[in-house]
């Protein structure tokens, strides 16, 4: 089963007036947005000097020698710098206006570079949520909140961006959400012609209905594994296309996991019960709660978390995690406890209510 390192491997060589932009090669520009980029690649989007081989050779370096600064987050990191440095069809590509942010009081964590295709055209890649509980707790934040600090930061980038021809917006997880976002209020969005999502939530209600959104649909695709959990989050107001993993349940978020031939993803026709059924009962447990009830029960819930000092998720496991979240649960005041206790009474209820959804889709499968 061959995925996005093999298409490099097959058809890096082809340029792209060989083989047109395909969704795979935004999916790779894609996966490259959570590339440790910093201090290699400037912010500065008028400075255009560095191409995209040269700054995957000199991330691959920093990373060999054991710079703390350049770590990667999967495996299959390392053999895509190889790949980017070897493909004269990513290569040669020009790399710029890298950002970085990070602030934990702010609730933000934002990243995104771009990149000079050869039909003159600029492919803006936003980055993924990067593993960190600020970075969950922003995520969790678009439930209740219009806009949060990475979605205005997305719009700000693209508002500021020194190119004047026709954008193409991309990126996975939280990314796809921004580049949605991006297109569709940012000052520049008359020049977007392409916005890829590659298994990105959708948002509220407010901002799904909002005309903005509907004004960029037509030129937003989003594609999902066919176990689906992070993509389906939430409201979509554009199609979806669904595409084969190798892998399952979350696991099928890994984009290296998804299944490629030639120059396109392999295709399945639906998604599998479990991800229909997650589906629909977030979707019923969030249309269920008041917007202030979602924040209050968010806030609850990551105040525990925050009790640890922990930055990432598996920092909660520990022993001394666990004591800290105990107490802090148990110092929860009684209105913010009963906003958590009411929520997940109405997340069992909405779970209960589409368990039909889940057998039905069961029952079309085994025929």
């Amino acid at each position: 089963m061959a995925n996005l390192l093999d298409y490099l491997d097959w058809r890096g060589d082809l340029s792209f007036g060989a083989s047109a932009l395909a969704d795979v090669d935004l999916l790779t520009l894609s996966r490259a947005a959570y590339l440790p980029f910093d201090g290699v690649v400037t912010e500065d989007t008028r400075t255009r000097t560095l191409s995209l081989g040269q700054a995957a050779e000199r991330v691959l370096a920093l990373f060999r020698s054991g710079d703390a600064g350049h770590a990667l987050r999967l495996r299959e990191d390392e053999r895509l710098l190889e790949l980017l440095t070897e493909s004269p069809r990513f290569a040669q590509l020009t790399v710029f206006g890298y950002v970085n942010r990070f602030d934990q009081q702010r609730q933000e964590q934002f990243s995104a570079v771009s990149f000079l295709l050869p039909d003159e055209t600029c492919a803006v890649a936003f980055r993924g949520t990067d593993g960190t509980l600020v970075g969950w707790k922003e995520d969790f934040n678009m439930a209740f909140a219009d806009a949060v600090a990475a979605q205005l930061d997305a719009k700000n980038y693209v508002d500021a961006l020194a190119f004047s021809g026709p954008l193409r917006l991309c990126g996975h997880s939280k990314g796809g959400n921004l580049a949605v976002y991006a297109g569709a209020f940012s000052m520049a969005r008359e020049r977007v012609i392409q916005v890829r999502s590659f298994d990105g939530p959708g948002f509220n209600e407010r901002v799904a209905a909002s005309p903005e959104i509907a004004k960029v649909a037509p030129r937003v695709r989003t594609l999902v594994p066919q176990s689906s959990v992070i993509g389906m989050l939430m409201e979509h107001s554009e199609d979806f296309s669904i595409v084969r993993s190798k892998s399952v349940g979350v696991f099928q978020h890994d984009v290296y996991n998804w299944q490629v031939t030639r120059n396109e993803f392999l295709s399945v026709k639906e998604r599998t019960n479990s991800s229909v059924f997650i589906d629909a009962a977030f979707k019923r447990w969030v249309a269920d709660m008041r917007p202030e009830l979602r924040e209050k029960m968010i806030n609850g819930v990551f105040a525990v978390l925050d009790s640890t000092d922990g930055r990432m998720p598996r920092d909660l496991f520990s022993p001394r995690s666990a004591f800290a979240m105990v107490k802090a649960a148990g110092e929860m005041d009684e209105e913010t406890r009963s906003a958590v206790l009411e929520a997940f009474k109405m997340l069992r209820g909405a779970m209960t209510e589409s368990l039909p959804a889940l057998l039905e889709q069961g029952e079309r499968e085994r025929r």
